[in-house]
Formats: structure tokens, sequence, C-alpha cells
């Protein structure tokens, strides 16, 4: 059975508890045949990427035993905020930076406040509701004092309610 816990010192992050029996596990002896006394530490397995999250390993730093695996909730989300924020961050002089949004939904506000930064970019946000492919275009110098809710993130719904939504299939079709 898989449970999850807070983590305390993110309060908005979640972690994946894997049963013992469910987590591959190596030798507790050396080559030399002695035992060791685990010295344990949460290692990245696997990077995080915008589709999926951190895969973590508690190994030994001694041996390399593993003792657990866990999942980094949220971290696939990080990495598709700060993918997006670095395009917008690098793009040339008054260019038009698309981004893809395959598994997410809004913009936390390090994204905002990327673009509000770069008033010459036009950004363009292809993604996907209840099986629907939407584009919105927010045109270059947009204002975003109102854009950004209580708790800093910015909804592509409420995009598309503001006027931004625009025709995902015209450049597609036209190709």
């Amino acid at each position: 059975m898989t449970t999850y816990e807070c983590d305390p010192t993110h309060p908005d992050k979640y972690v994946e508890i894997v049963p013992r029996e469910a987590a591959a596990t190596t030798t507790t002896s050396s080559t030399s045949g002695t035992l060791c006394a685990h010295e344990y530490e949460w290692v990245e397995d696997e990077a995080a990427t915008a589709e999926s999250d951190a895969k973590l390993v508690h190994k030994c730093k001694k041996c390399g035993n593993i003792d657990m695996r866990m999942t980094e909730a949220n971290s696939a989300y990080v990495q598709f905020l700060r993918e997006s924020a670095d395009k917008i961050t690098k793009a040339s002089a008054n260019a038009t930076v698309k981004i893809e949004a395959k598994n997410w939904s809004s913009f936390q506000r390090t994204v905002i406040d990327a673009l509000s930064k770069r008033p010459d970019v036009t950004l363009v946000v292809n993604y996907t509701e209840a099986g629907i492919r939407h584009q919105i275009t927010i045109p270059a110098g947009t204002d975003f004092a109102e854009f950004i809710d209580e708790n800093g993130y910015t909804g592509f719904g409420f995009l598309v309610s503001k006027g931004l939504e625009t025709d995902y299939w015209a450049g597609k079709l036209t190709k």
C-alpha cells in the first residue's frame, strides 16, 4: 500500500512512501564481507522533466544500499515553470515564445514575473482541457496586474475568460 505524507519543510509538497518490500535493495555487506552501518541520504535517481516527477532513492553513502524509493511530488510542475520562465527570459528581442503545456493548466508567479520583465515578448501557450486543445496568445506588453490570484497563480481558463484565447487549429491546418 502506497501512502503520502506532507513534507514539513515544504507544506505544498507530498512524498510518496513506498513499502520496503516494494523497494529494490542490494546486499548490506561490503566487499570484505562485513556488514555496513548504513548512513542513508535522499539522492535524485532521475531528474524531473516537465512531464514526469523526479525519482529519489534513500541510499547509503557508504555501500550504496537502497532502502526506499519515492517520487518527488510536484517536481514536474516546478520543472515546467522553470523551463517556461527560462524560455521567456532568454528569448530574443520582440520574439514570440511558444509553450506546450501538456500536463498543466496554470502558471505560477515566476512565469508571469518573467513575462512582465520582458514587455517585448509575445507568449503563445498550447494546452488541453477536457480533451480539447486550446491556445492562448498573450500579446507583448500585456499588463498582468490583475491576472495573478491571491495564491500567486494564473490559470489558463482565467486567461481565456479575459479574451486571450486564439484559434489553435488555424496555424496547424495551413501547414
